[in-house]
């Protein structure tokens, strides 16, 4: 209790051996017949016979405690460290998210503009405002909340599905993608635009595939997987392209060294297993 741990084991040795010999020792003499000659030498006697021993198992028990204490500083500082570093990755990849593909913004607005040129003679504007409206959705799910240090599933799979209508991939619309997701793994942290990644890379590789994202809370860890609705020769090519271990180290980044990724092309399945936190 605030007490150097020199002085604390210092006193400990002192009162014990001192209490033992001229308290406790006299106390129970009687039960044990001392000798009735015994002196005050003999009690100094018995105190240096014991207080050596004594004093070298303090020693040691100290030395003991030290180590144990050092060793949980060192465990605790390489945890903190551990941690910082994931916050900062996310934090790079929350940045990279916000970035828009110049690319994609360029082509939507010239949509829009072409839309609103074409229907301006009719007075319709409704399919150049709903592509306006869906950029606009795009852009906002890509800015993270203030002072966030990651992102969390559902925010990746609104970004997914904002990202799927302004570019216009049809595999992974609202109506093609299909859901099966706990409420507690969608709230479950998650690194920012691996999944957006993943889907455009199997999107992009067969275009007429439909996908199906499941993820469930095992054991207070989140196991997603993704996989098609028809395993073709085309699919199990596209699950074969996958860079697994660029996504592992993506994912152990962000999640810890514990994250897992498994990739079985001939089954067309993906499964991504990370433990289970909140988003922060």
């Amino acid at each position: 209790d605030g007490i150097p741990s020199a002085r604390a084991y210092t006193l400990a040795l002192f009162i014990t051996v001192l209490s033992g010999v001229w308290v406790l020792g006299p106390a129970l003499s009687p039960l044990f017949s001392a000798e009735p000659e015994w002196s005050f030498l003999n009690d100094m006697g018995l105190f240096l016979n014991v207080f050596v021993p004594y004093a070298m198992v303090t020693l040691g028990y100290a030395h003991w405690r030290e180590a144990l204490r050092n060793r949980e500083r060192l465990r605790n500082a390489l945890l903190i460290r551990a941690r910082h570093e994931q916050q900062v990755q996310a934090a790079r990849l929350l940045a990279l998210q916000a970035r828009v593909d110049p690319q994609l913004l360029f082509d939507t607005l010239q949509r829009i503009k072409h839309d609103a040129q074409a229907q301006s003679d009719t007075g319709n504007g409704s399919a150049s405002e709903g592509i306006l409206n869906d950029l606009i959705a795009l852009l906002r799910t890509m800015q993270p909340h203030a002072q966030a240090t990651t992102s969390s599933l559902l925010r990746e799979l609104q970004l997914v599905q904002a990202y799927a209508r302004v570019a216009q991939i049809q595999s992974l619309g609202e109506s093609a993608l299909k859901l099966q997701c706990e409420p507690e793994s969608l709230r479950a942290a998650f690194a920012p635009m691996l999944l957006l990644q993943l889907l455009r890379e199997l999107a992009e590789a067969v275009a007429t595939a439909r996908w199906c994202l499941a993820s469930n809370v095992v054991e207070a860890r989140v196991v997603l997987s993704v996989t098609a609705h028809q395993s073709t020769e085309a699919v199990q090519a596209a699950f074969s392209s996958l860079n697994a271990q660029t996504l592992l180290e993506r994912l152990q980044a962000v999640h810890g060294a514990s994250a897992q990724v498994e990739i079985h092309a001939a089954k067309a399945l993906l499964t991504i297993n990370i433990p289970l936190t909140f988003e922060s």
